[in-house]
């Protein structure tokens, strides 16, 4: 017997007892024996993969309705009435980490599993490529409910953006580079295959998330951010550029094109992490 697991915990998920990473909502088919805290999914385990391109404003998973949100603005309320004026649809601006100094980053990101271990052994078989790496560079995390999970460390970061939200920390994932992109994807593309072929799936999935099988933008105007904890924390996926409602922006299917296509050829999450293959096997099947 199998049920479907949809839970958002702020930004970091839970799955039947797996704590996976922020930014994401995983509908996964699971059997009740996978369930338990602890355990491990089995390798060939498939999330259900769907994508309705035709939805403009997508509900989000009922989770939200115990949570308090943020109180709206009056501009955030003009903004909301003016998208609803118009026809729900969310427009974004897409990704720009030069932009926004890898805003998304600032965490690090939580991991699936065996995403951990793909990462370990790809610094361990080309520590070249990885000179200023901390030793710890995967740790133990909480979000600030409280939540655990395993995550990439971070540094000290000094971000210099416009409209730095407060409540975020001055620090930045240790996979990123000086110029703001991450040294994973940049392997990948050294050695020809798929630049997300060692990128947690959270991070080129951003600010994506999956409900019921369906990829969903972020918020519109007047939703609840799905990270929301307390006023201390009022949210993430909208205080980060490429999650905001951009108005002379794209729809977030045309600007998150890539990410839509990639996840539509994929036949689990994460791709490679969780299947048992070694390394230089995993690097042979996803050249392009």
């Amino acid at each position: 017997m199998q049920i479907v697991a949809v839970v958002w915990i702020c930004n970091c998920l839970k799955i039947k007892g797996y704590c996976m990473h922020d930014k994401l909502v995983y509908a996964l088919k699971i059997p009740r024996s996978q369930g338990r805290a602890g355990s491990t999914p089995a390798p060939g385990t498939t999330h259900t993969r769907k994508l309705n391109t035709k939805r403009g404003r997508l509900k989000r998973p009922l989770f939200f309705s115990v949570l308090s949100p943020m109180g709206t603005t009056a501009s955030a309320e003009a903004m909301e009435e003016t998208v609803m004026e118009k026809g729900a649809q969310m427009m974004v601006k897409g990704c720009d980490p030069g932009g926004c100094q890898a805003l998304c980053c600032y965490d690090g990101v939580y991991l699936l599993p065996g995403e951990a271990e793909l990462i370990r052994a790809v610094v361990q078989r080309y520590p070249e490529h990885f000179p200023n790496l901390p030793e710890d560079f995967i740790v133990n995390g909480a979000w600030p409910d409280g939540t655990e999970g395993v995550k990439t460390a971070t540094r000290p970061f000094a971000f210099s953006t416009d409209d730095f939200p407060l409540h975020f920390n001055q620090t930045k994932c240790v996979f990123a580079t000086a110029d703001h992109m991450c040294l994973l994807q940049a392997l990948a593309v050294e050695f020809g295959v798929h630049k997300w072929t060692f990128k947690p799936t959270a991070c080129w999935l951003f600010p994506l998330t999956i409900e019921e099988g369906e990829l969903a933008p972020p918020p519109m105007p007047g939703e609840p951010d799905p990270d929301y904890v307390d006023a201390s924390y009022p949210g993430y996926v909208t205080f980060v550029p490429c999650g905001k409602f951009t108005p002379g922006g794209e729809p977030w299917q045309e600007a998150f094109a890539e990410e839509i296509a990639f996840f539509e050829t994929v036949d689990q999450l994460p791709l490679w992490a969780n299947r048992g293959l070694p390394l230089e096997e995993i690097i042979e099947r996803a050249k392009l």
